[in-house]
């Protein structure tokens, strides 16, 4: 019972850490900017699995294979693209209405966002797509 307790009282701690450094008004802000676009890089991971299903079943054809795997380095290119003109966009947004708080580590936090799963985010979305964050 000292141990399940134990347990139980380390991850309440870590749920009540993690919840105090998800709500810095910069990541707060990240996360209403991200949710608000339309990211390139939501479609990723159901894309590479369907262009990798591709070039598995298309290996009897090499020219299959070699468009597919184009395809999926192209998408990789897009993703990279958009992120770059996410994190542009979010550094003006964070300049104008938290001009004291640091961009450090936000890019990454970002990225990894944007390519996440609306659906699967951590913390949920608060914002529609398209509205005013």
């Amino acid at each position: 019972e000292a141990r399940l307790a134990a347990s139980r009282s380390s991850r309440a701690d870590r749920m009540k850490a993690i919840s105090a450094r998800e709500a810095a008004p910069e990541k707060v802000l990240m996360r209403d900017y991200i949710d608000a676009r339309f990211n390139l890089g939501e479609f990723l991971l159901p894309a590479v699995v369907v262009i990798l299903a591709v070039t598995i079943l298309g290996s009897y054809w090499q020219t299959v294979t070699l468009i597919a795997t184009l395809a999926m380095y192209l998408f990789i290119f897009g993703v990279f693209v958009d992120g770059y003109l996410m994190w542009r966009g979010f550094k003006k947004v964070l300049a104008a209405r938290l001009p004291k708080a640091s961009p450090k580590g936000l890019l990454l936090y970002g990225m990894t966002r944007s390519t996440q799963i609306r659906k699967f985010r951590s913390p949920a979305p608060r914002i529609k797509r398209g509205d005013a964050y």
